[in-house]
């Protein structure tokens, strides 16, 4: 997910190639991206050099990510060594530990309502039923969307309108040519599935101002009223859930907050049986990660995972991709028909989630214009 501008990069080889990880031993590894506008990571061990020669000589490993097969919406990260040239026709390629395969462009399931209608729209995830969704108010008086509203002028009109929204991917991870997990899953994936919740606000503020009108001549010749409507609007992320399994066992389940409850730029943290991954300089920063993985698990699919975790699923990335699309005016401005409370906007296309059994399934990417689904849904009324 993201990245749609994002640059390709190789990192040339150190002058001495350090040893893979030991699969019986914790890694501590600080994990930078390459580039400003890149997409590949460096991986160091402990520490981040200071300076150019030693972030050349002192990279460990790196993550390369590219399109599988040239398909723009699916996407391969391969955990790669520096270890080149044992590939005909293709002398960069190092030797790949582990590779994660997913989509670029998940579906997001939206539900629009007024705010303080009544009416709940829960969207369960992998962890169904021991949760409850905010309440509308909270994303209204949150102070992210209370600045905003600040900053804006003109006198602000009621009901707001909310969007619940939800999307889930799963993500396939194999083994590399190494070999490295052959003896545990051998050619079948690991599937770490993955679910996202959250909410968007509109509020809607009516603008007027006056505009001296001129004559032919360029002179001033008398004043005119103008009015409009603003939107102003805020997305939030509630929690954003992860499940890994393999061949249909369990084998693990974390989340982690959104940025509904977190405010500011603090470090993100993400816990799990497998390791902790803290995003430093928050959510919205997806530049420098420090993994620290657990005993019990290969540390170099452990790092591979929260890599994924970190940068295809943060908060960050994922507001990047909701498209709200509210109407242009609030619901006291629509005409006088008939239009329900509750709103479902199939809005993208990517992988499908089923809440009445939990379980994500992948489907085939199609192309499905935003505003192609909501003049549709507006000629229903």
């Amino acid at each position: 997910m993201g990245c749609c501008c994002s640059q390709d990069s190789l990192p040339p080889v150190p002058k001495v190639i350090r040893p893979d990880p030991n699969p019986l031993e914790i890694m501590d590894v600080v994990v930078v991206k390459i580039g400003f506008f890149g997409r590949d990571y460096g991986i160091y061990d402990k520490v981040y050099p200071d300076n150019s020669h030693d972030r050349q000589e002192l990279i460990w490993l790196w993550f390369n990510k590219s399109n599988k097969d040239g398909n723009i919406h699916r996407i391969q990260i391969d955990l790669e060594n520096f270890v080149r040239g044992h590939i005909d026709g293709n002398p960069d390629q190092g030797r790949v530990l582990y590779s994660a395969r997913l989509s670029e462009k998940p579906m997001f399931n939206l539900i629009q309502k007024k705010v303080d209608d009544g009416l709940v729209g829960m969207m369960y995830g992998l962890f169904t039923g021991n949760y409850k969704d905010p309440n509308d108010r909270m994303y209204v008086d949150h102070p992210n969307h209370e600045e905003k509203l600040r900053a804006a002028d003109g006198i602000t009109l009621q009901p707001e309108v909310l969007i619940r929204w939800s999307f889930s991917s799963i993500v396939q991870i194999f083994d590399g040519d190494l070999g490295r997990g052959a003896a545990v899953f051998g050619r079948d994936p690991i599937m770490l599935e993955v679910f996202a919740k959250g909410a968007a606000v509109t509020t809607y503020k009516r603008w007027e101002r006056t505009v001296t009108t001129y004559d032919e001549d360029g002179k001033p010749n008398g004043h005119r009223k103008e009015s409009g409507i603003n939107k102003v609007e805020s997305t939030f992320v509630d929690r954003i859930e992860f499940r890994l399994s393999f061949r249909g066992s369990f084998w693990a389940e974390w989340f982690v907050q959104g940025d509904s409850f977190i405010y500011g730029a603090a470090d993100a943290t993400i816990d799990c049986p497998l390791f902790t991954t803290v995003v430093m300089g928050g959510w919205f920063s997806g530049t420098k990660f420090h993994t620290t993985t657990k005993y019990g698990v290969d540390p170099a699919l452990a790092i591979l995972i929260a890599q994924v975790c970190a940068t295809e699923f943060s908060v960050g990335v994922i507001k990047s991709e909701l498209q709200v699309n509210t109407p242009p005016n609030p619901p006291s401005q629509f005409p006088a028909v008939n239009i329900p409370s509750f709103v479902p906007l199939p809005l993208q296309a990517g992988s499908v989630f089923n809440p009445s059994t939990a379980t994500s399934v992948m489907s085939q990417i199609g192309d499905v214009n935003p505003n192609d689904a909501v003049d549709h849904l507006r000629k229903l009324f």
